[in-house]
Formats: structure tokens, C-alpha cells, sequence
């Protein structure tokens, strides 16, 4: 059956790794990683010892590092304000990403498209578990008005899908809001009606 076979990689893994049978390791660990799914949803990998298995996620990270989106934070987006930008406001990445909750961007809908938004695009998916968001309550026109019951969205082959959040910011600056499960898509949107402001948006 398949999953004996997949289990005889796992024990001539563990002989090999003991014995220092370098070639047959290697062997062993390019098929464990091959089958690397099906050993892992039935909890074969379980009996390998710590620094094998941290050998063998190497090579799977490595095996498909082209598959694997990386982690959201840190990295660079393109900033798009949609349909028109709000004029009061730096509106550029840095402005949106800096510490300085008094810059930000923001867009504001038009007569041919009531919903604004700020969509953010990255070179390649990403995937994201968190995303923070801020603005300056201290500043006139720019407050958690424009911010409040923004929605969360990704992009999918199928279009805009909805992520399943919401904004709400009330009584503080800066507020980071877990997702309901982590979302891997290459671009990702606020979204409100007529008008959306914000003075820091970072995606972890």
C-alpha cells in the first residue's frame, strides 16, 4: 500500500541517519520529501528525531520555495487609492507605513463608484495573519471616521473576495486586528463607502 511504502522512507531514514549512511540519508530525505504531504497528514514524521526533522523541512522549503508564499511583514507593497485619492493626504507607501500617524492616504469614491479603498500589491502572494492599522485622532478631518467599518479584502483568480474583517477604531491610535485564518493572495484592499483615511496600514 502507499502509505507502508511512504513509512519504509521514514524507517530508512531514521537506519540511515543512525548507521551515517550519507548517500542512502539523502535518498530517504528527497523521498520524505516528495511524499511529504502524505506523510505529514498522517503524522508519520512524529517519530523522527528533532534535528532530522528540522533537515527535512529545510528541504522542503527549499524543494518548493517557489509554492510557499512568504510571510506578509516587512515587505514592500505598491499603494493604489482607488477610485481617486484623498487630496489632504501624502498618500504614498512610506507615508502609510510610517510611525507617523499624521501622513497616511486616503481615497474617496465618485458618481460613477460609491466605494473607496486602498489596495495593496505585492510583487508576489504573500500570505497575512495580521494586519495593523492607525490613524491620528488628534487631527481635524482625519480621524476614525474615515477608518471605521472598512472591509478587508484579497484577490483571488475570481476577483475580490472578502476577508472577513472589519475596521473599528475608537478609542485608540494604532490597533491590530488578527484574521480569522491567514489569507495568501498578491494583493490585498480596504474597502468603504465614499471615503477611507488612514494614518498607518501594515500587513503581518
Amino acid at each position: 500500500a502507499a502509505g507502508e511504502d511512504e513509512d519504509g522512507f521514514i524507517h530508512l531514514l531514521l537506519q540511515a541517519h543512525e548507521l551515517g549512511a550519507l548517500r542512502l540519508k539523502t535518498w530517504a530525505i528527497r523521498m520524505a520529501v516528495h511524499h511529504f504531504k502524505e506523510l505529514a497528514l498522517r503524522g508519520a514524521l512524529e517519530v523522527l528525531p528533532s534535528t532530522l526533522l528540522t533537515e527535512v523541512l529545510r528541504e522542503v522549503a527549499v524543494g518548493y520555495d517557489r509554492l510557499l508564499p512568504s510571510a506578509a511583514k516587512g515587505m514592500r507593497w505598491e499603494l493604489s487609492l482607488l477610485p481617486k485619492a484623498e487630496k489632504c493626504l501624502e498618500n504614498t507607501y512610506e507615508a502609510l507605513t510610517s510611525p507617523d500617524l499624521s501622513c497616511g492616504a486616503g481615497a474617496c469614491g465618485t458618481a460613477g463608484c460609491s466605494e473607496a479603498s486602498l489596495v495593496a500589491s505585492f510583487e508576489t502572494p504573500v500570505r497575512v495573519h495580521r494586519i495593523r492599522v492607525g490613524v491620528d485622532l488628534t487631527k481635524g478631518d482625519f480621524d476614525a471616521a474615515a477608518a471605521n467599518d472598512a472591509k478587508l479584502q484579497y484577490l483571488t483568480p475570481n476577483g475580490w473576495q472578502d476577508g472577513n474583517v472589519s475596521v473599528v477604531i475608537r478609542d485608540r491610535l494604532v490597533r491590530d486586528i488578527e484574521l480569522p485564518e491567514v489569507l495568501i493572495a498578491k494583493a490585498f484592499r480596504l474597502v468603504r463607502r465614499q471615503r477611507i483615511a488612514l494614518g498607518l496600514l501594515l500587513f503581518e
